[in-house]
C-alpha cells in the first residue's frame, strides 16, 4: 500500500507524493562488504529504502504518474531536497499539460 506523504500545488496541478517500501535490494555496484553495510543501515532505519510515486491532478482527476524506483535516502525529506523530486514534477507537469490539452482538444472537436 503506498503512504501518503504531501500534496503541493504549483500552477494549474496538485501534486501529490506518496511512497512504497521497495521490493528489490539494491543493485548499486558496490562490494559485497559495502552492499551490506548499506542494507543494515536500512534493516536499523538509519536509511528508507523506497519507491515514489508522483500523481499531477486538476479537480482530483490524474492527468500524470511519475514513478522512481530505488530511492535510498536517511528520510523523504532528503528526497524532496535532494533534486530528484524536482525532476519528477518537471516530467509530471510536461505529460499533465500534454494529457489536458488533448482533451481540451477532444471537447472542442
Amino acid at each position: 500500500m503506498w503512504e501518503y506523504i504531501q500534496t503541493e500545488t504549483r500552477g494549474d496541478f496538485e501534486y501529490v507524493l506518496s511512497i512504497h517500501p521497495e521490493e528489490s535490494e539494491p543493485d548499486w555496484e558496490m562490494s559485497a562488504e559495502e552492499k551490506a553495510q548499506v542494507l543494515d543501515l536500512i534493516d536499523k532505519g538509519w536509511l528508507r529504502w523506497f519507491m515514489v510515486k508522483i500523481e499531477a491532478k486538476k479537480l482530483g482527476i490524474t492527468l500524470s504518474t511519475q514513478y522512481m524506483g530505488g530511492c535510498c535516502y536517511p528520510s523523504v525529506q532528503d528526497f524532496i531536497t535532494g533534486g530528484v523530486y524536482e525532476d519528477l514534477i518537471w516530467d509530471a507537469s510536461i505529460e499533465a499539460d500534454m494529457t489536458l490539452r488533448q482533451l481540451l482538444k477532444g471537447v472542442r472537436a
